[in-house]
């Protein structure tokens, strides 16, 4: 199925436009679903949005990107757990899997987090805390031990290396 694009919005081939009053709940909504008349098993996907384009003046369409909704449990009427599962692509039409945001709250990067100004329970730390484990999460903390004092410099692990 083809769209032609929106006259109210020429640059977007689809268009979900909600004229209601707007809410907290209203606006415009777009829905992928999967119903085969059976509930849905593990690890089965709800949907996908792929982003493509042209790699060649004959139209072959490669996925540059998709973000995949893959459920996580075999669903029942009290278990419904879903996954978000984002890719990239690089080289020769390969994708990865870069991020996976789970039905447990858990973000899985598959790569280097680069951040600037991290945050962590809602503090950024003061110049010489260290993250440290709490035994139930992580918590900024005044680094303790490990360092040498005035004396040591000349010191590698209590071996003396110049005299």
């Amino acid at each position: 199925m083809k769209y032609t694009p929106s006259p109210n919005n020429p640059g977007a081939q689809v268009d979900v436009q909600d004229t209601t009053t707007t809410s907290a709940n209203t606006g415009g909504s777009f829905r992928l679903s999967a119903d085969d008349g059976s509930p849905m098993g593990d690890s089965h996907r709800l949907g996908v949005v792929e982003f493509t384009g042209a790699e060649d003046s004959s139209g072959t369409q490669v996925v540059g990107a998709r973000i995949e909704a893959l459920t996580d449990a075999a669903w029942t009427n009290v278990e419904n757990g879903c996954a978000l599962y984002f890719y990239t692509t690089d080289g020769n039409a390969s994708q990865t899997n870069v991020l996976k945001l789970d039905s447990n709250q858990k973000a899985t990067f598959s790569g280097v987090v680069d951040a600037i100004n991290y945050k962590v329970n809602g503090a950024q730390g003061s110049d010489g805390q260290v993250l440290t484990s709490t035994g139930s999460g992580v918590a900024w903390e005044t680094a303790t031990g490990g360092g040498a004092d005035a004396n040591d410099h000349d010191h590698i692990l209590h071996q003396q290396v110049f005299s």
